[in-house]
């Protein structure tokens, strides 16, 4: 089962945003949004790259991810 900052993340998730671009989107601490994405790399719904010094996170193309993303689910 998801949190509900996890599913925000995945509803408002952008390919490449960082932590703290999703900080300001979501109106959460970096640490708070960190912890929330470490949970859904750990669950295969986004991964992280790195650029730089910045880590940009990413969806997966997992099915779920649509799903959650989907209008009609929320």
């Amino acid at each position: 089962m998801l949190r509900r900052i996890e599913l925000e993340v995945l509803a408002t998730i952008e390919r490449g945003d960082t932590i703290s671009e999703l900080a300001m989107k979501l109106d959460h601490s970096e640490s708070y949004l960190s912890r929330a994405v470490a949970a859904l790399v750990e669950k295969g719904l986004v991964y992280t790259e790195r650029d730089g010094r910045r880590k940009r996170v990413v969806p997966s193309d997992s099915r779920a991810v649509e799903v959650y993303r989907d209008p009609r689910y929320s």
